[in-house]
């Protein structure tokens, strides 16, 4: 726990404090999406402010980035893009394009920590970075983590 302090800059006491009660610390965030045949979708996120997103974003920065990523996940890492899923998929007989229906919040806390202890972190140090990532059991959409813990919680 002590050399997880350390990587994030940040007192223990204080980060198991804020871990006890993130919800102060996140805000529901409308995006409307307009359709192809015209309709629009609002879509609610649910992003952080203040301490917790700064939290969130050494988490992302000092280890979520450096943990490995296999080379089909292309989207939201850097050097990589979207165009580079499709050599996956060039001359394939079907092509699928579909939106998940709340795919970040279909993702429990459970698998969180799952994915964390399975990258080798203590079950005390992977349930802090859980606590501190999701919110009422689930991984909430729009935090700066929430993109590299979903694509690391399905690397098999």
């Amino acid at each position: 726990m002590d050399s997880l302090a350390r990587c994030l800059d940040l007192r223990l006491e204080f980060m198991l404090r804020l871990a006890d009660d993130t919800e102060p610390y996140y805000y529901e965030n409308p995006i409307v999406q307009q359709k192809p045949d015209g309709s629009t979708k609002t879509r609610i996120t649910t992003p952080t402010k203040g301490i917790l997103e700064l939290v969130q974003k050494r988490v992302e920065k000092r280890i979520l980035k450096r943990m490995p990523m296999p080379d089909y996940a292309c989207g939201s890492i850097k050097g990589r893009s979207t165009i580079q899923v499709g050599h996956y998929h060039a001359g394939g007989l079907w092509f699928l394009n579909t939106d998940i229906s709340d795919f970040f919040p279909g993702i429990s806390h459970h698998q969180v920590h799952g994915m964390f202890l399975s990258n080798g972190f203590s079950p005390d140090v992977a349930r802090l970075l859980t606590k501190l990532t999701t919110r009422n059991g689930q991984l909430p959409q729009g935090t700066s983590a929430s993109r590299l813990i979903a694509k690391l919680v399905f690397v098999p």
